[in-house]
């Protein structure tokens, strides 16, 4: 089932739009709902466990322009995780997708 991301910019600070790169992610994921254009709820919903030993609640998977952080092309499949407070970006996925770190 896929809808339209919330067209509404909640403040971002220049902090929220840095993606860290970790060699030990799965998956890319971000909170920022806003920069969807479409989320397509996941079949089988689950929790991400981030470095900290916490665990937060996988919700939608998209694809992300990476316009918001000026580059070009898109990151693809990417997890909408509302409970995180940082960008991930997972090493493996980038250079799956053909991108150079």
């Amino acid at each position: 089932m896929k809808h339209m991301a919330n067209s509404m910019k909640k403040n971002t600070s220049q902090s929220d739009e840095v993606w860290y790169v970790d060699s030990r992610a799965s998956n890319d994921m971000m909170n920022h709902e806003e920069w969807f254009s479409y989320l397509e709820k996941l079949e089988q919903p689950g929790v991400v466990e981030i470095g900290d030993d916490t665990s937060h609640p996988m919700k939608h998977v998209s694809n992300i322009p990476l316009s918001h952080v000026r580059q070009k092309g898109r990151l693809m499949n990417v997890l909408h995780v509302p409970t995180i407070t940082n960008n991930l970006v997972s090493v493996r996925k980038i250079v799956d997708q053909g991108m150079h770190i």
